[in-house]
């Protein structure tokens, strides 16, 4: 009987003892040859005595860049060295269950044909402030994978296995940041717009996944994610959508108009002031009011929390737009699920933060005009 031939590619700038070896030890199918393609993308990059060994047994190419050219474009380079059947995205940060590749193994002998199959990549639970933040912001939902789901189309390459037939010769593409932001999306879509079938979920593929920085404080990840992901609408308009301004689109387009009025009547008055306290008030309890109703959550620190976590992922996007010149994109969006179904309430919730915006900038103006 032949053997499933199977390489994993996994694009490393860390190259971490703990977690390469976990990588590399993980319980393999007797029937499944397994292939292990590490490019290294940091040319100084230190290598443990341990790991090293590892690396020099026959399952393992290890390929190392000149320079570091980012993950996405490391990724071409993997492909281009594999020649499997099934090729299985990992980043190099993740600890997949012991069982995972069973249970790939097993989803792609009950759905033979699904271009490929998405595991959800785990994190812990939320030990913070900020991290319970980042759990109710609804940013990780394609890391967890929509619940409701059993068909996307995309997946996250922490954690996604792609058919070879079905891939073809595509590649990531060098139009989105070298720190990634996009181009898996892009990648996942255009191989599901060609086959005509979107990627199974295969549940029990698991892996886990650390927060960021031990769970410290940063928002520069969900900021470049939103960067790169700006460039999607227009590569598939079938998913394009246009909403209400979010809380930074308010700010500028309300900072535009307040220095316009300024400039026209030659005072100063303390529009863009309650421009500001507007938009901070309305995001925040339009927040709270959308994970209250949706979430039960009653806490006001989450609700905080979870606003600079998406307004975060928001000014990405914006600064991109800016950058482009393209301010036609104020107020684009993109449907993540590719299937309609969500926009709807994404413009619900957004037309409520937004008649917030106004109602407590309208307000604000009325009060510091009596002071």
């Amino acid at each position: 009987m032949n053997k499933t031939t199977l390489d994993v590619l996994i694009p490393s700038y860390r190259m971490s003892e703990h977690h390469l070896l976990r990588m590399l030890d993980v319980r393999k199918p007797d029937h499944m040859e397994i292939k292990f393609i590490i490019a290294v993308d940091n040319p100084d990059a230190f290598i443990s005595a341990r790991l090293e060994k590892r690396l020099q047994r026959k399952d393992v190419l290890v390929i190392h860049n000149t320079q570091n050219i980012g993950a996405p474009m490391t990724r071409n380079v993997c492909l281009d060295a594999s020649n499997a059947e099934w090729v299985l995205f990992w980043d190099d940060d993740i600890e997949p269950d012991e069982n995972i590749l069973f249970e790939y193994e097993y989803a792609m002998q009950t759905n033979k044909h699904a271009p490929g199959f998405c595991g959800p990549t785990l994190t812990p639970n939320p030990h913070n402030s900020f991290t319970r933040g980042i759990q109710n912001s609804d940013i990780l939902t394609f890391w967890h994978l929509p619940a409701e789901y059993r068909t996307v189309s995309w997946g996250i390459t922490a954690n996604l296995l792609i058919r070879r037939s079905a891939m073809g010769k595509k590649r990531f593409s060098s139009r989105f940041p070298k720190l990634g932001g996009g181009e898996d999306i892009d990648f996942c879509l255009r191989i599901v717009d060609e086959s005509g079938t979107r990627f199974s979920i295969a549940w029990m593929a698991k892996a886990k996944h650390d927060w960021w920085n031990d769970g410290k404080r940063s928002y520069i990840r969900f900021m470049r994610w939103a960067y790169g992901d700006s460039v999607l609408p227009s590569l598939f308009p079938q998913y394009r959508y246009y909403n209400f301004p979010n809380m930074v689109e308010f700010l500028f387009l309300g900072g535009a108009l307040s220095i316009g009025i300024s400039a026209a009547d030659g005072q100063k008055d303390f529009l863009f002031v309650a421009i500001v306290v507007g938009a901070l008030l309305g995001e925040v309890l339009g927040e709270w009011g959308k994970l209250f109703l949706v979430k039960n959550i009653r806490s006001p620190i989450i609700a905080v929390e979870s606003s600079l976590v998406r307004c975060s992922n928001d000014l990405g996007r914006f600064v991109a737009h800016v950058q482009r010149f393209r301010l036609t994109g104020i107020t684009e969006r993109f449907d993540y699920f590719c299937d309609g179904l969500h926009v709807r309430f994404e413009r619900k919730v957004a037309a409520a933060k937004f008649a917030l915006f106004l109602i407590f900038t309208t307000v604000s103006q009325f009060i510091f005009s009596h002071l």
